[in-house]
């Protein structure tokens, strides 16, 4: 299924029952999201998209893949913890090994973002950097100076 415009009822609970919904770059607010079958929720970018559900929950054996999800730019909220269904959802592309609900609050209602969550050697890895790039620009600075 492929959404045309933006949709915005969180009455209407969503079920899946494999396939695949397309998000096609709209904004879009449902009730609680179910995964009976192991389904597909496509970002479609390169428009921005946003799924927002009250909550999440996936069958046994199931999985929820991501496609085409980018950080910054699409977002998946659910505003509940979908506690070990986390595990079972996938964002293709990514490189991240852990799925993630970011227990703090997100966007203009206060909503929790499920990320994937990179790796803490990509943390040091970032910092090293960035202290990499600070200690060139200081010998850069005493070379010009002196």
């Amino acid at each position: 299924m492929t959404l045309g415009a933006n949709f915005n009822d969180s009455g209407l609970n969503l079920v899946l029952n494999g396939g695949t919904l397309k998000l096609n770059g709209t904004n879009d607010v449902f009730g609680s999201l179910t995964i009976n079958s192991s389904s597909i929720v496509d970002f479609a970018n390169p428009a921005a998209s946003i799924f927002d559900v009250s909550g999440v929950s996936i069958g046994s054996g199931q999985t929820l893949t991501v496609n085409n999800w980018g950080y910054a730019v699409d977002y998946f909220y659910s505003n509940t913890d979908p506690g070990a269904a986390v595990n079972q959802i996938t964002f293709t592309g990514s490189t991240a090994p852990v799925i993630h609900w970011n227990t703090y609050t997100d966007g203009p209602d206060n909503q929790h973002q499920i990320v994937p969550a990179p790796e803490p050697s990509t943390y040091g890895a970032i910092f090293v950097g960035i202290s990499l790039a600070g200690i060139v620009a200081v010998r850069r600075r005493r070379k010009t100076a002196a």
